[in-house]
């Protein structure tokens, strides 16, 4: 897809050319449509091309929540932010499941995506950017194949698919979210998770610990179920979030040729060596300890991936 933002008459607006991906493009239509038409701050479209296809919708401006969680003069905006993803996922998927938005109900994020997240870690990033073999990388498979197992069996709710900093804006105030065409249903941890261990963010432990806690507080409230149980959700739900983007990293930069990815490696590494060390106090999880030991002994790969980052 191709953006351009145009401005006259005291005006902004985003053009957006979808080019040759005409099924992404009305998933984005329609999902925008809905997210806008209900409050939940997905951005109104105002007009249609579909034969080329484009289209033309709202200007969010530049204040991502990455830009402003790094500004320490800037307001908090987490309570915000977590008060709009409960309420998507509350009220969301009441109206989606009422039949508000039909095609949120063609795609279900389940145990075969989840285990093509951790296959896709296991291709993209431990064989093409760490140099491991086929057969160093085949005993941990299985310990894959439970984690995507465990978060699959989450309670389904409607989610974003790519929650992060980059693609919540804040606007007078109000949460924006923007790249909503993969939106779906899908396990409960997995969106807050994206955020909490966000690799584009500052990978801070007592950050990550302290935005997880704030999630678990809301989210145990608005639910009724035990802290416990929220925390043990998010947990898993980021080690499978953090195994994705390494893998997508490592595609992006060996496959792709997008070189730029490259310096969101060694944060994704950070955040995902975190998660197990969290994972590992869990009380009821799946046994992850070969996983769990192959992370925390990649550290020559990390030390390589910082001295090229400087």
């Amino acid at each position: 897809r191709l953006f351009w933002r145009v401005r006259g008459s005291g005006q902004s607006v985003v053009v957006m050319d979808a080019r040759d991906d005409a099924v992404d493009f009305d998933r984005f239509t329609a999902i925008a449509g809905f997210l806008a038409d209900h409050d939940f701050g997905g951005p109104r479209i105002l007009a249609v091309d579909a034969g080329r296809p484009a289209l033309v919708m709202e200007d969010f401006g530049d204040g991502s929540l990455g830009r402003l969680l790094a500004d320490p003069g800037a307001p908090d905006p987490m309570d915000a932010v977590f008060a709009r993803l409960l309420d998507l996922q509350t009220r969301g998927t009441a109206l989606v499941e009422g039949g508000a938005c039909p095609m949120l109900l063609d795609r279900d994020f389940g145990t075969e995506d989840l285990t093509f997240e951790t296959g896709y870690f296991a291709r993209r990033f431990l064989i093409d950017v760490c140099g491991l073999e086929v057969d160093e990388v085949m005993p941990i498979i299985d310990e894959c194949h439970a984690l995507a197992e465990a978060v699959a069996g989450q309670p389904r709710v409607l989610m974003h698919r790519d929650f992060q900093s980059t693609n919540i804006l804040l606007q007078d105030g109000e949460v924006r979210l923007v790249d909503v065409q993969g939106m779906r249903r899908g396990p409960r941890g997995y969106d807050p998770a994206s955020l909490i261990r966000d690799p584009y963010l500052e990978p801070d432990p007592g950050r990550v610990v302290e935005l997880r806690e704030r999630w678990v507080a809301a989210a145990s409230e608005r639910y009724g179920v035990e802290v416990d149980v929220v925390r043990s959700e998010v947990i898993l739900a980021g080690l499978q979030r953090n195994m994705q983007a390494l893998g997508a990293y490592g595609f992006l930069t060996h496959i792709r040729g997008k070189r730029a990815y490259r310096r969101w490696i060694l944060p994704g590494l950070q955040q995902l060596a975190g998660g197990f060390d969290d994972a590992a106090d869990l009380v009821e999880a799946p046994n992850l300890t070969l996983l769990r030991d192959m992370v925390h002994r990649l550290k020559d790969v990390r030390e390589r991936l910082d001295r090229d980052s400087q």
